[in-house]
């Protein structure tokens, strides 16, 4: 058996008193509180409390965005911007609790938006898109609008009907602007022609069986082509020479048919069928599409957010 030296002895006799020192210092000792089966429960998460229902009475209409579906046959030399520039016309009617048309301006009244699109050269524009870093619209674009364009606020007692148009923007000349000018004759308040359409009970006098546009599973509003708010400038070609205005190349609605000129969506509101749309939360989309037909090339949807506000 071999032998340890003396100086190697010692050492060998000191590890193992320090060892055993550190060993018996365990015994008794008490185990961390995570696992000893007398420690606390650790308080649980408190679960998130939903937001509060608001009481029926009070709603907020307004649009919040829209999506490019497919951009437009727009300008090849893009001299209005790259891309698609667009901007909303919107007709809001309110009907008195007795069903008669309120035709008070402040009420009843055609809501114009600024213009979405490409900001080079147009400071005025509110940047929307992703065709270059200072936006332009194209297909694929999903624009979440910086601030909502609030079309109604506040107690409801009688109903809405809200026409919302999208448009696309050419130009600011007379000559652009023709089928914009025709538009606003046709939709302002007071004193627009589409005005006449309207029975003494506040509803157009076509109402008769409405379709109803149904959402997913719980959503529902009435929805009908408006009798009435009617252009049909697309729908006749003009005496001309070799080349032809192309009806299309001005500001224009997105959502024309080449055969029947352009006939916008109505949106009929009351609280019956806003209640029924929102199913208990407080804030509900409804989506609605305009696709060119024939010509054109334009489909964009808009987002019309409907909420039960405080």
């Amino acid at each position: 058996m071999p032998t340890l030296a003396p100086r190697a002895l010692l050492l060998a006799l000191l590890a193992g008193t320090t060892l055993g020192t550190a060993a018996r210092a365990q015994v008794g000792k008490p185990l961390p509180n995570a696992d000893r089966d007398d420690a606390p429960a650790k308080p649980k998460p408190k679960p998130a409390q939903p937001a509060p229902v608001y009481p029926p009475g009070k709603y907020r209409v307004s649009i919040t965005g829209f999506t490019v579906n497919h951009e437009t046959e727009d300008d090849m030399l893009q001299r209005d911007g790259k891309g698609d520039e667009v901007y909303f016309s919107v007709q809001v009617l309110r009907t008195k609790a007795d069903g008669t048309l309120d035709t008070y301006p402040l009420t009843s009244r055609l809501v114009e938006s600024a213009v979405y699109g490409d900001r080079n050269g147009f400071p005025n524009r509110v940047a929307a898109g992703s065709r270059s870093d200072q936006g332009g619209l194209q297909t694929g674009d999903r624009v979440t609008l910086p601030s909502p364009i609030v079309l109604f606020e506040g107690a409801l007692s009688g109903g809405l009907l809200v026409t919302p148009t999208i448009w696309e923007w050419d130009g600011q000349s007379l000559d652009d602007r023709r089928l914009e000018l025709a538009w606003k004759d046709l939709m302002k308040v007071p004193g627009g022609r589409i005005l006449n359409q309207f029975s003494p009970t506040g509803g157009p006098r076509s109402f008769g069986n409405y379709p109803t546009i149904r959402g997913a599973g719980y959503q529902e509003l009435t929805v009908y082509p408006c009798p009435g708010c009617f252009l049909s400038e697309f729908t006749n070609t003009p005496a001309c020479g070799i080349v032809c205005p192309d009806p299309l190349n001005v500001n224009r609605p997105i959502g024309i048919n080449m055969s029947s000129g352009f006939r916008p969506t109505a949106v009929r509101i009351g609280t019956g069928n806003l209640e029924s749309f929102l199913a208990g939360k407080n804030v509900g989309d409804f989506p609605i599409e305009y696709k060119d037909e024939r010509k054109g090339g334009g489909d964009y949807t808009l987002t019309l957010r409907l909420e039960r506000i405080p």
